[in-house]
């Protein structure tokens, strides 16, 4: 009677095998150098089969042990066929083809296999050990090491001879350095990298021990990786670092940052996996000083010895002990014997080896059968225990390498409950200069804050209030005066906006105060990128506003039509904003933002990294956020250009858009320029006071100019109404009264139009020929006509030579009149007045549907060209003609 134990191995390693799906046959047990390298994956894979065939050898030959039965070995490959580069590129990249070809033949067409002993790369093993403990087929590993294997709920079949505890391991012995600061360098896309990690990560904050930086690296990264890895260690300055992975990763890793001077006694590398032979035997001087964990094996010392001599005899050839610890032979050798004692148990509680070799009794082969094994002793424990987890309960050792090729001597060893160390060399070289105490750089260091510098902290929060307070100033500022005519030219809502933008930036100040926190450093990212866009796009939209209706000499006139537009362009502004705050709220959710520790010496900050080249850090979503508020940046000036045709002394957006676009240009040329070239302590400090300056810069040249105009007109004395007066001891004359009478009447059209002549054009009046006789205004045969029949609101723009009009403007016409020797005519607004010489003028002509005035100014600031537009070439000669009309009726009167 016979039941049969199958091998799970890297068999794609040996040349010569055969294969039948996974089935892998014609196995040699003699070593030959030819086939086998030792120091390969080949040597791994074949010494593993050695000690399985020596334990099951042990088992046949032993009357006491399974009588009467012969165990035979099925042998199946996770990787696949034999192919030359797996001996040394293998690094357990196959789960795929474990989960789906090797589970399937050991499960369908190998039913004789009951119990599986496994020699695999934690990767490769996750599927392939969940299905067989879903099918109740036992599984034992001697070398898968990751802590996911000892979840129970997911694999209640799998167990192994050794301890998961790697990660454990090296945050004890860190602790007992009293090292608080370490660097991790983990294999990403490795279950054993990854999932170590993970346990490292919770064992050092358990111990209260900061890991300054956290790479993850693939199995096979590119060159650029390694550089950026490098310069992160460099920049963090760190001394301990700890490599996270499989051999062949262990081997990229290590030897690169010996060539680049990461290696020295300036730094200590900790691995649990030996790094492989060096293809340039000039990398082996970096391995001195190595710091390698791994558990203890403490089985018997003879009993090692006389295994070891048995796998020799098999082998016909010699190899040292070294390599039998090294590649753990003791493990699956363990992992043999005690599956057979299981099996034994099961048979001598009453079970048949007929049902027991049919699968059976299956269900009773999970990790209580293989607990209840407790008088073994085996290899790698005396006895050997395993633990609720399905582990082995081990001390841990630490060892370093001599830099005698990969020669190691051990130099501590802790209890089985990782509490203290029983043994520790202190006299014995350790390190790479063979000093026994841990390297500086390790220890204690002052980290410097802002928020916990008085100065630094007491500047960001004065910062920040004082912001605000400006802030809600220009809140009542505008507000208040929203009815003047001088904020109702600025655009209130507009304005509004532009003002919550720099509230934004002054808010964002006080995020500055600490950089350690991730919530903070996007904090950063949310203020300055609303403030940008709340600021730039109420200004882009006015622009948009003032050229979709001056654009190409078009006039709107009717006030439906304007306030349509208006509401277009602010629905565009609010989707603009709408827009960066969608980006930002996903932009949120990614890791693209990392609190970054800087060491200088015994001092240590943090600083906030945005931008990290080539790696995930910057996002695509973090170029989307950066692009779309530099492009409405940019679009500052050229609204400008666009705006060109429709600038004006007032509603003058072009100048304020200049102003916000070069506030911006010089905070982003000083930042990114000249701080962040120099990075240290007070840089991010430099960088808040930059926002603080040039919010307050934006706010100064918009509502600070607009106060300032405003305080203008409350402290000017308003001028008097004026009445018409005769000489002192004189009574007024006839005519002084007939222009009175007549002054009036003429203004008796509507309200408005009464207020706007009896205050703008009479004032422009008096400004221009009144004379002082003896302290008192007098105006001789003065006449005024209002131009009202044809449009009671003129439309209109001027020029100065060559140069570009004005913007339109909207007005009333009047014609003045002195003496029937000066004739002018004025356009008044609410708050201008602007004079046309008709006596000088030549005579108005009409073009298209515009009136034209051309006055031979002599002077570079007067106006020498005006056009007064209608809706139609009509309307433009009946103007005209109301022009001439009242020219008569003004020499009639007189």
């Amino acid at each position: 009677m016979s039941i049969s134990l199958g091998v799970i191995n890297n068999y794609c390693t040996l040349k010569y095998m055969t294969f039948n799906g996974s089935l892998a046959t014609n196995f040699t047990s003699k070593l030959d150098a030819s086939v086998i390298h030792i120091d390969g994956n080949s040597g791994w894979a074949y010494l593993a089969d050695l000690a399985i065939m020596t334990a099951i050898d042990d088992i046949n030959s032993d009357p006491s042990i399974l009588p009467g039965i012969n165990i035979t070995l099925k042998r199946f490959t996770d990787c696949g066929s034999y192919y030359p580069d797996a001996d040394l590129g293998y690094s357990g990249k196959s789960g795929g083809y474990a989960s789906a070809v090797t589970a399937t033949d050991i499960i369908e067409n190998h039913k004789d296999v009951i119990g599986v002993i496994g020699n695999e790369f934690s990767n490769t093993a996750r599927g392939l050990a969940q299905i067989l403990s879903s099918e109740k087929i036992p599984y034992c590993s001697g070398s898968t090491g990751s802590p996911r294997y000892s979840d129970k709920n997911k694999y209640p079949f799998f167990w192994r001879t050794l301890s998961n505890s790697n990660g454990r391991y090296i945050a004890f012995l860190i602790d007992y350095w009293n090292i608080k600061r370490v660097s991790i360098i983990y294999e990403n896309d490795n279950e054993l990298g990854i999932a170590t990690f993970g346990q490292m990560k919770s064992e050092m904050a358990k111990r209260n021990v900061e890991i300054l930086s956290q790479i993850g690296l693939k199995t096979e990264f590119q060159t650029d990786a390694m550089q950026i890895a490098i310069n992160g260690l460099r920049r963090i300055s760190a001394r301990y670092i700890v490599i996270a992975g499989s051999s062949a990763f262990v081997t990229s890793v290590f030897y690169p940052m010996g060539q680049a001077g990461l290696v020295g006694p300036d730094h200590v590398w900790i691995v649990y996996n030996r790094p492989k032979v060096p293809e340039d035997e000039s990398n082996y001087r970096f391995l001195k000083g190595l710091i390698k964990s791994e558990d203890l094996e403490t089985g018997s010392d003879s009993r090692i010895a006389g295994i070891h001599k048995k796998i020799m005899k098999m082998a016909g050839a010699e190899f040292g002990l070294d390599d039998f610890l090294s590649y753990d032979l003791g493990n699956f050798y363990d992992c043999s014997y005690m599956m057979l004692l299981g099996f034994h148990k099961l048979i001598n509680s009453g079970l048949s080896v007929e049902d027991l070799s049919k699968r059976k009794f299956q269900s009773q082969m999970n990790i209580s059968l293989w607990r209840s094994i407790t008088n073994y002793s085996g290899l790698s424990m005396d006895p050997v225990v395993i633990d609720e987890f399905g582990d082995e309960s081990r001390r841990a050792v630490f060892s370093r390498f001599t830099g005698n090729y990969r020669n190691t001597t051990q130099f501590a060893m802790s209890d089985i409950f990782l509490s203290k160390m029983d043994y520790y060399n202190t006299s014995g070289p350790i390190f790479y200069n063979d000093m026994a105490i841990p390297p500086l750089g390790g220890g204690d260091v002052t980290v410097l804050s802002y928020g916990s510098e008085p100065f630094y902290s007491r500047a960001i929060i004065g910062l920040c209030v004082t912001g605000l307070c400006l802030s809600f100033a220009s809140y009542f500022l505008l507000l208040q005066s929203r009815s003047h005519h001088v904020v109702r030219t600025v655009s209130v809502p507009e304005f509004l906006v532009l003002i919550t933008g720099c509230l934004a930036a002054y808010a964002g100040t006080i995020a500055y105060i600490d950089s350690e926190s991730v919530y903070l450093c996007k904090a950063r990212i949310w203020s300055l990128s609303l403030a940008q866009i709340l600021i730039v796009s109420p200004l882009l939209s006015k622009s948009i506003f003032l050229v979709s209706i001056f654009a190409k000499g078009r006039i709107y006139k009717n006030e439906r039509l304007l306030k349509k537009i208006q509401l277009q362009v602010r629905l565009l502004n609010c989707a603009v904003i709408l827009i960066v705050a969608v980006i930002l709220a996903f932009w949120s959710l990614e890791r693209n933002v990392v609190p970054e520790r800087i060491e200088r010496d015994a001092t240590a900050y943090w600083r906030c990294s945005y931008f990290t080249s080539k790696s995930k850090l910057t996002t695509p979503l973090s170029y989307l956020l950066y692009s779309y508020n530099g492009i409405l940046i940019v679009g500052l000036p050229v609204s400008v250009y666009f705006e060109k045709s429709v600038q004006s002394e007032r509603h003058d957006n072009s100048a304020t858009s200049i102003t916000v676009f070069t506030c911006f240009a010089l905070t982003f040329l000083l930042v990114f320029g000249l701080l962040l070239g120099t990075h240290d302590f007070t840089t991010e400090f430099k960088i808040c006071v930059c926002v603080w300056v040039a919010a307050t810069l934006i706010l100064t040249c918009t509502i600070g100019s607009m106060a300032l105009e405003l305080f203008s007109y409350t402290s000017v004395t308003p001028i008097q109404s004026h009445t018409t007066t005769s000489a002192p001891g004189t009574s007024a004359s006839p005519l002084a009264a007939n222009s009175s009478l007549y002054h009036k009447k003429t203004f008796q059209s509507t309200p408005s139009q009464q207020q706007q002549s009896e205050t703008a054009p009479w004032q422009s009046a008096r400004a221009s020929s009144s004379r002082q006789d003896n302290g008192t205004s007098l105006i001789a045969n003065y006449k005024l006509r209002v131009l009202a029949n044809t449009s009671e609101i003129c439309t209109w723009r001027r020029r100065k030579d060559w140069r570009i009009w004005s913007r339109w403007m909207r007005g009333t016409c009047a014609l003045h009149c002195i003496n029937s020797k000066r004739v002018w005519m004025t356009v008044s607004g609410s708050n201008f007045v602007h004079c046309i010489s008709i006596t000088d003028c030549r005579p108005p002509c009409i073009k298209d549907a515009s009136v034209h005035f051309r006055n031979p100014a002599t002077l570079r600031r007067e106006f020498k060209h005006v056009e007064i537009a209608f809706i139609d070439a009509a309307h433009a000669q009946r103007f005209l003609d109301e022009i001439n009309a009242a020219l008569k009726l003004l020499k009639v009167s007189e």
